[in-house]
């Protein structure tokens, strides 16, 4: 490659690394715009049956996602803040001396140890501990709050990946350079894929909030139903997720003296409600994406170390991608190589 190919092709790796930078801090509302346009685009293309205007019917649409996904999601966090900010009132510094007096007794009893000198250097620790494991509740629901922005900008994105998806859908095959029905093949597969994740997130939610909730309800927490809608949006978060609901309920049970119940909870969620992931969404996702069970579970792990939250959508599809190209370049070698034999003289 000489001359002016060349510097075409410099050009354009740098106008494209110059525009990666520029997107970049919009990146996570690019890729949900993405997810959100490939699940409902079936929604969409019955609407713009009926509506005739491009402009309009992405404008409904964009709506309909803000009333299935958006609004709940938001009053799901609003009500996951008003129950850590009245769960962060109970873990006081009376509950908890209330239910230390008991077992600091004991500790006196047993070493000769003055109540009065273990009391102040155990209640600061506890309140400390207890206090710490809230505040990281409440840091994720101020970090949802002054996400707005990212929001705002998805829903515009969305909008016009609606009202253009037809033209999208077109220009695509154009810019990669490779056979239009191995595009096809292509675009089909990263649909699939996000598809298949969706439908991941979704199952693993409903089974973590599920599972929650009937923790809750067997420990005797008030509001188990609440709690377990709160657990379904926070198992999108990863690591924390779901602990931010069990967690603190358990330690608010053990300041209240239920130590059986504080230590079912925390079993139950440590164990059960947090190794659900590991099995519903590689289940859910390998069926629908055609994708081995093992490589989908490498891919969200793989992908939510890379990525963070986008990690859970971006793993397997990288992955799921990677396989068709993998097999595009091997169908490829193989005509090529069958085409030499061909031509051979014999």
């Amino acid at each position: 490659m000489t001359g002016q190919p060349f510097i075409l092709v410099v050009l354009t790796a740098l106008a494209a690394y110059l525009s990666f930078l520029l997107l970049r801090p919009f990146l996570f509302a690019i890729v949900t715009a993405t997810v959100l346009a490939v699940v409902f685009l079936p929604v969409h293309r019955r609407l713009a049956r009926i509506v005739r205007s491009r402009g309009l019917a992405a404008m409904l649409s964009t709506f309909f996602v803000i009333v299935c996904v958006v609004l709940p999601l938001s009053l799901a966090v609003v009500a996951a803040a008003d129950e850590l900010r009245d769960l962060y009132r109970s873990v006081s510094k009376d509950a908890i001396a209330a239910w230390a007096e008991r077992p600091l007794a004991w500790i006196s009893h047993r070493t000769g140890l003055e109540v009065d000198e273990m009391r102040p250097r155990l209640l600061e620790e506890l309140s400390h501990s207890g206090r710490a494991l809230l505040g990281v509740g409440r840091s994720v629901i101020a970090g949802i709050g002054e996400s707005i922005i990212q929001i705002v900008t998805a829903l515009v994105a969305l909008f016009f990946f609606f009202r253009d998806a037809d033209r999208i859908r077109v220009a695509l095959p154009r810019l990669i350079p490779i056979e239009r029905d191995r595009v096809e093949m292509l675009l089909n597969q990263v649909s699939d894929s996000i598809l298949a994740n969706m439908y991941g997130v979704v199952a693993v939610g409903a089974a973590q909030g599920a599972l929650t909730g009937a923790g809750m309800w067997a420990a005797g927490v008030h509001a188990p139903i609440l709690w377990s809608v709160i657990a379904a949006v926070l198992s999108l978060i990863p690591i924390f997720g779901t602990g931010l609901v069990w967690g603190p309920a358990a330690i608010a049970l053990a300041v209240q003296g239920s130590w059986g119940k504080a230590i079912f909870l925390g079993i139950w969620g440590a164990i059960v409600v947090a190794n659900s992931d590991n099995f519903v969404r590689p289940w859910v996702v390998s069926g629908r994406a055609g994708m081995n069970p093992l490589l989908v579970l490498f891919g969200l792990l793989g992908g939510m170390k890379a990525f963070g939250v986008l990690g859970i959508f971006l793993g397997p599809v990288i992955l799921s991608v990677t396989a068709t190209l993998l097999d595009f370049t091997a169908k490829s070698l193989q005509t090529r190589e069958a085409r030499v034999d061909a031509q051979a003289p014999r």
